[in-house]
């Protein structure tokens, strides 16, 4: 192996400690960075399931008061339907409570 012109062997060495160094500091500033990274992806990751979560949470709350809502509309629509029926047919106790019916569908 050659050396330098000029140079001495110890520089030589001292220049390789200063490589070697270098590289080692390097490989502590990447290795710090791929931490930091996956620390980063960590906490995002946590952040995306909570967010998941709670958009899972919000649609089943509103899957459950469009459910309410369908209940309600069925219930409001079979009161109207019993009303008319009852109309239609005369119902004296229904004509008591509500007062004579406008319409007489006998005649």
């Amino acid at each position: 192996m050659g050396t330098w012109p000029g140079a001495e062997p110890d520089e030589f060495e001292v220049e390789r400690q200063r490589l070697e160094a270098e590289i080692a500091a390097a490989k502590a500033r990447i290795a710090a960075a791929r931490r930091r990274a996956a620390d980063r992806d960590t906490e995002l990751r946590a952040e995306l399931i909570a967010s998941q979560e709670l958009v899972a949470e919000m649609e089943r709350q509103h899957e459950m008061a469009l459910a309410r809502v369908r209940e309600a509309a069925q219930a409001e629509v079979k009161r109207v339907l019993t009303d008319a029926r009852r109309r239609v047919a005369g119902d004296p106790a229904r004509e008591t409570a509500q007062g004579p019916s406008e319409v007489d569908y006998a005649e």
